[in-house]
């Protein structure tokens, strides 16, 4: 593990680092807890792992009591979350208020405005959609009564094929069985 430096957030020269104290600092095991003003070292404190940990602990709880808590964590949608359209045609996407899309790839940290990436049954286009114009599902996902209209097995196997690109022939005839008995 890399030793903890944490840079002062006025001054880039000015920073704390703590390390494991070794033989030559002359201290039993311990810890060093150094101060560095302007990159030179300007007081050292060693402490034992016990005195270490109490002090880490009250860290923390200041920094809670200044933001209100943990680092934040990013909610953005990940591949695989599913997302309801809330607009019509965003960014000219073939999709309406109310859809439901599955997320196939972010686009996130660039220099416009976040989006992830989707895919219409049948399209192999990834199609670009806002964050703006999208909304979490909570509800779990149902089959789409229009994949049960193939009344030929060759059908329903097709329809296997575009219902999992990835899969191979025995994932397509397990998928085609469900279709033609549900």
């Amino acid at each position: 593990m890399a030793d903890p430096d944490l840079t002062c957030s006025l001054y880039d020269g000015d920073r704390i680092t703590a390390r494991r104290a070794t033989p030559e600092d002359g201290v039993r095991p311990s810890l060093a807890i150094e101060a560095f003003g302007d990159d030179e070292m300007m007081k050292d404190v060693y402490t034992d792992p016990d005195g270490a940990r109490v002090f880490a602990r009250s860290i923390l709880a200041l920094a809670d009591e200044v933001d209100g808590g943990e680092a934040k964590r990013d909610t953005r949608p990940r591949v695989g979350d599913r997302l309801r359209v809330t607009q019509d045609n965003p960014r000219h996407c073939p999709v309406a208020t109310g859809d439901v899309i599955t997320v196939v790839a972010t686009d996130y940290g660039g220099d416009g405005e976040d989006c992830v990436r989707f895919r219409m049954p049948g399209d192999d286009y990834w199609w670009f959609i806002p964050l703006s114009a999208v909304e979490p599902v909570d509800d779990a996902p149902t089959l789409d009564p229009s994949w049960l209209r193939y009344p030929t097995r060759l059908e329903r196997l097709e329809a296997a094929k575009r219902l999992a690109p990835g899969g191979n022939v025995d994932d397509w005839l397990r998928i085609a069985t469900y279709l033609e008995e549900n």
